[in-house]
Formats: structure tokens, C-alpha cells, sequence
């Protein structure tokens, strides 16, 4: 599994500099929904790593590998929610140096935790229809995806929703991705065999 994860992020390896570059950015620019776009970024990256498979044909040589099919989905999997958890402690050590000049919004942990949900939800609704159809064909749904999780994002940071706790938050979006995760991994593993003929 680890030499899977090294593997994808050595082919991605030039778009994670610049990925780096742009969380920066987005931390540093003095509003707190900006980080929503780092998250839905960095939730893109496993993403690119497929897109990097099909153009070198890796599935080919990943069935004469000991690789299973679960083995080969979980680690999009990973790489997407590693990403997004370095993008949300990237962002939040900014914020904070940035909050003792009294730059900025201060970045709530209930605040990036609906944020991370957001962006963990985009990974399991795409990466599905992406091992069954391919990148290529797969864009118009991620574009439209992406488009609907940041309009909601914007939407949910600008309403006034009443306040919920940190606690009441956490459990809400471990039960639902509790559900979630699973079901995708499944749809994903089921999709990736169609697809590959494993």
C-alpha cells in the first residue's frame, strides 16, 4: 500500500509544488472561504493520479503485479484524504501565524471540519464513475461536482445557520461517512474490475 501511495506521489509530483504554492495563496488571502478552494483542490489530486495511470497504462502492469483490486482503490482513497489533511493543517498553521498580526478571519475547527467533509464527499461521489469510465470521460461530472460543492460551500458560509458544536459536528460527519466511504470504496472496487477485467 505504501509503495502504491509513493507511487502516485512521485507521478504527481511537479503538480504538488504548485499545489503547495496555491494553498499558500488561498491561506493567505484575508477570507476565510477561501480555504474551501484548497480543500476542493487537494480532494482533486488522487484525480490526476488516475489521469496519470491511464496515460502510462498502468493498470496493464498492475495485474501482473501482487496487487489486489481493493488494494489498488484504497489508495486513491488515501492519497486523496492524506491530501486533504495536509491542505487543512497547511491552511490552519497560516491562518494562525497570520491571526497574530491580526490578519484575516480565524479558521474554527467546525469551520474546517465542513470544509473537509465537503471535500471527502467530492472524493467518494467521483472516484466511482472515474474507475468505471476513465478521467477523460469522467470531467464533465467532476466539473459540475466541483461547481455544486463550492457554490454550497459559499452558500453555507455566508447564511446564518444557527451555531452547532465542534462535538454535535465531529459525530455527524463520522456517522455519515461511516456509511459513506465504505459504500464508495465498494462502488469504486466493483467499477475499477469492470473496467480493467480484473
Amino acid at each position: 500500500m505504501l509503495g502504491l501511495l509513493f507511487k502516485d506521489l512521485l507521478s504527481i509530483a511537479r503538480q504538488a509544488k504548485i499545489y503547495l504554492f496555491l494553498i499558500v495563496i488561498f491561506s493567505i488571502i484575508p477570507d476565510a472561504s477561501m480555504t474551501a478552494f484548497a480543500i476542493v483542490y487537494s480532494a482533486m489530486m488522487p484525480i490526476t493520479a488516475l489521469a496519470y495511470d491511464d496515460q502510462s497504462k498502468w493498470n496493464t502492469l498492475a495485474v501482473m503485479m501482487p496487487y489486489s483490486r481493493l488494494e489498488l482503490v484504497l489508495s486513491k482513497y488515501l492519497f486523496g484524504f492524506g491530501a486533504m489533511l495536509a491542505s487543512a493543517l497547511l491552511c490552519t498553521i497560516v491562518r494562525s501565524v497570520l491571526g497574530i498580526f491580526n490578519v484575516g478571519e480565524p479558521v474554527t475547527a467546525a469551520d474546517m471540519l465542513a470544509k473537509m467533509a465537503a471535500g471527502a464527499a467530492l472524493i467518494c461521489i467521483t472516484l466511482p464513475f472515474m474507475f468505471r469510465f476513465g478521467v477523460e470521460k469522467g470531467r464533465l461530472l467532476l466539473f459540475g461536482i466541483v461547481g455544486i460543492t463550492i457554490a454550497a460551500g459559499f452558500f453555507l458560509d455566508k447564511a446564518e445557520l444557527p451555531e452547532i458544536s465542534a462535538s454535535t459536528l465531529s459525530i455527524a460527519a463520522i456517522l455519515a461517512f461511516a456509511i459513506l466511504v465504505p459504500g464508495s470504496i465498494w462502488l469504486s472496487v466493483k467499477a475499477f474490475g469492470r473496467r480493467n477485467c480484473f
